[in-house]
């Protein structure tokens, strides 16, 4: 985790030295509210190294993020960007029998991404983009008999972005609307007991994030 999230310090260091030289750097301010659609696996692993697995599909998944970054334009046709974001996440339980209503998380994140770019109009283009994020934050399980459990989680996130679109609105200013957001997630769950260790898969249908860009 330390040397993926040097790397993406690295890599933006490079970025913001080129884009100095050459004048195509940008401001970036990020906002996406998601009600999507998520299939979590979790794995619980205790002292005598069992396991049990626990999978659900869940149509109303809420998450809230907001963001700052940096843009470079590599080209007319592609941009890389680095954002540092807060990430809240609420995830109910739909299966009856379950002792946890729910779980959330609240986290900070470091989020590396490439986006291309194709013109439609003069001030309209197709932007599908490619990101990986890495997370850390809070992690609390509501239960129903006993009281909520609250620790922490580390987490990995891969998204592509298939549906979204780049409006200029001047040399300065342009926006990005991700309209379709397909992500896979890997969080593990530090229980604060020797004898629980939990990690989950979360597979992700997304939308409507909006980045805001400014030129420097």
């Amino acid at each position: 985790m330390k040397k993926c999230i040097l790397f993406a310090i690295f890599f933006f260091s490079m970025a913001l030295i080129r884009a100095q030289q050459q004048g195509d750097f940008t401001f970036d301010l990020s906002a996406a509210i998601n009600l999507g659609t998520q299939n979590v696996t979790t794995r619980y692993t205790n002292e005598y190294n069992l396991t049990s697995y626990t999978s659900q599909d869940i149509a109303l998944a809420k998450n809230v993020a907001a963001g700052l970054g940096f843009s470079y334009f590599l080209n007319d046709n592609c941009r890389i960007s680095l954002l540092a974001y807060v990430n809240y996440n609420y995830t109910p339980t739909v299966q009856t029998t379950s002792s946890v209503y729910g779980t959330s998380t609240v986290g900070f994140g470091l989020a590396p991404k490439v986006t291309g770019m194709k013109r439609i109009t003069d001030w309209l283009y197709w932007a599908p983009s490619v990101e990986f994020s890495l997370e850390y934050g809070n992690y609390r399980e509501e239960l129903s008999n006993a009281p909520n459990i609250e620790t922490h989680y580390t987490g990995v996130q891969m998204a592509v972005n298939p549906l979204a679109f780049d409006m200029r609105f001047s040399p300065k200013v342009s926006m990005t609307v991700d309209i379709i957001s397909l992500a896979h997630a890997f969080h593990d769950i530090k229980y604060q007991t020797v004898s629980l260790h939990g990690t989950s898969n979360v597979l992700k249908f997304n939308g409507a994030s909006v980045t805001l860009h400014l030129l420097l």
